[in-house]
């Protein structure tokens, strides 16, 4: 009970989430608010970014060398159009008996969950647990990849 009339005085008070990082910078709901997925999020020369029709086996490869379990892919202009993970490969390998000829387009998930640079960190967290994933791509407003956040980058960082 006790808690509860708290909050709603915090809530009446105006005080936000803001305010609570300056009292306890050091808790995860502090680091939450502290970071922002542009703070956390791989880019360069790290991303796995691949063209969506390049052959399915050597984006294979590339997921390998990224060491990130995920590809993004892009169409001709660089915007994203779908992703294929580790979880993917799987599933591909068990539906497919040869899969030499496909094309990454024909196998990705179309769609797929993607966040902003100035998004909060929690916030990207919360998307990971909500679908069960431990990768986001980031985006720039015309869905062109600027980076890639995985789950370790929270943990490293105090968020998760």
């Amino acid at each position: 009970m006790g808690d509860a009339i708290a909050i709603c005085l915090l809530k009446k008070r105006g005080f936000s989430e803001e305010d609570f990082l300056l009292l306890h910078p050091s808790g995860a709901l502090g680091k939450g608010i502290l970071y922002k997925v542009k703070d956390l999020m791989l880019v360069g020369d790290k991303l796995p970014i691949a063209n969506e029709n390049e052959n399915f086996t050597d984006v294979i490869k590339l997921i390998s060398e990224k060491k990130l379990g995920i590809a993004i892919l892009t169409d001709k202009s660089d915007t994203l159009t779908g992703i294929i993970t580790d979880g993917d490969i799987r599933r591909i390998l068990i539906k497919y008996n040869n899969v030499s000829g496909l094309r990454a387009k024909d196998v990705m998930t179309q769609n797929p969950k993607t966040i902003s640079e100035i998004e909060l960190a929690a916030k990207a967290l919360h998307l990971m647990e909500k679908y069960s994933i431990t990768t986001l791509a980031i985006t720039d407003e015309n869905k062109k990849p600027v980076g890639v956040l995985h789950v370790h980058d929270l943990l490293k960082a105090g968020v998760a």
